[in-house]
């Protein structure tokens, strides 16, 4: 038996410190459902076993709170859980059941995400980068490219050329040329569409580009 130090509330986190130096990250939920207070007599061990019993159905509700806003990737998943102080067993619980009920699934997502973002006018380089900072495999983003559809891509492109030519203030034709490329690039698009992309809402000839151009 020991006697709490401190207790600290960060980011859904409750950290309990007791005069052994023992700290404990306790998920706020649970920690509601039973408070602790500083300077109060307090059995670590006891507590974190009665935490390990009780934490499952906590994790749980917090899954399903993080998917109501809109699917989420395994790793996304994972981390939120890591972040609010659930331990591996019960994540490890809540990612199979999510899995096996099919509320996670990387491969949808990843077709769903493809989808969304070329709505937005970005290109396949960006939406490939975006999901892989959500934790999709190469192979899924892959497989979700492959449905991409390269002249809905080119269309968007020439969409957003437009704009982009008609709001470009340069020194002459080829500086605007220039900003207008890059920024395409900068969404995601390769070199070969953007110059496709520029030549068709510009009207022009794209024999004449230079790759130092983008």
């Amino acid at each position: 038996m020991s006697r709490i130090l401190s207790v600290r509330r960060q980011r859904g986190v409750v950290y309990v410190e007791c005069e052994d130096e023992t700290v404990l990250r306790v998920p706020a939920s649970l920690f509601r459902e039973r408070p602790l207070r500083e300077g109060e007599p307090w059995d670590p061990e006891a507590y974190a076993a009665w935490m390990a019993g009780r934490e499952y159905p906590h994790a749980l509700a917090r899954a399903v709170d993080y998917l109501a806003a809109r699917p989420r990737t395994e790793r996304e998943m994972e981390t939120c859980l890591r972040r609010c102080g659930y331990t591996e067993p019960a994540i490890a619980r809540v990612m199979e059941r999510l899995l096996r009920e099919g509320y996670l699934n990387d491969a949808q997502f990843a077709d769903l995400w493809a989808q969304a973002r070329q709505e937005h006018a970005l290109g396949k380089r960006r939406i490939a980068q975006e999901l892989l900072r959500k934790g999709v495999s190469r192979e899924r983003i892959d497989a979700a490219l492959a449905q991409v559809d390269d002249a809905e891509q080119l269309r968007q492109a020439a969409a957003l050329c437009e704009r982009l030519i008609a709001r470009t203030r340069a020194r002459d034709e080829r500086d605007a040329r220039r900003k207008v490329l890059a920024a395409l690039v900068r969404r995601g698009y390769s070199w070969d569409v953007a110059r496709q992309a520029y030549s068709r809402a510009a009207g022009t000839d794209d024999g004449g580009f230079d790759e130092w151009d983008g």
